[in-house]
């Protein structure tokens, strides 16, 4: 009797299943070389953050996939706009695209990743001509979590992202609550 059952265990299909997270908090911008304060300019270091990670769950710890993020890193507008002509207005943002690797145990997960982000330069130049500039670099990320099960197929938790650029001194942090789907099990 006692080897039927052990042998019943052994014999039960792995469970795979495919995740998606959406997390949505702040992102704010720390390095290492603050830019230059100009009287003239109000800096902003950082905003409303996203991020959608689609992950492939096998049945053991390690887990992988794609991670991207929407983080602005900073903006810049003249202050008193409205009573000068001729004022500038720049923001930057970030696309982090990265590869991911995450563990899980008791809700608590760790993950790293490596990838490209795309940087975008948009504005407005003192004469009102339109700025546009985008480049690719390569980032690295890591974070932590928590997510509380509430059924077998949804999840809420927290998770906190560091993410660095490896050409320029810019590192930032995205703190945000994340809401996790199974969305396929097999």
């Amino acid at each position: 009797m006692l080897i039927g059952t052990a042998s019943g265990l052994l014999a039960q299909p792995n469970a795979y299943r495919v995740s998606v997270d959406l997390t949505g908090g702040y992102g704010f911008r720390i390095s290492s070389s603050p830019p230059p304060q100009l009287p003239e300019l109000e800096e902003t270091s950082g905003g409303v953050s996203g991020s959608l990670r689609a992950l492939w769950c096998p049945e053991h710890l390690l887990r992988v996939g794609l991670d991207i993020s929407y983080l602005p890193v900073s903006g810049m507008r003249a202050k008193n706009e409205n009573s000068r002509q001729g004022s500038a207005n720049l923001s930057l943002v970030s696309w982090p695209v990265m590869g991911v690797v995450a563990m899980e145990k008791y809700g608590i997960d760790l993950s790293g990743g490596i990838g490209m982000i795309l940087l975008k330069v948009s504005g407005k130049a003192a004469n009102g001509e339109g700025i546009q500039s985008d480049s690719w670099e390569i980032g690295y990320m890591f974070g932590a979590g928590y997510t509380w099960q509430y059924s077998e197929r949804l999840g809420v938790g927290a998770e906190v992202k560091f993410i660095e650029f490896t050409d320029r001194p810019i590192g930032s942090v995205i703190a945000g609550l994340r809401l996790r789907w199974a969305m396929l099990k097999y």
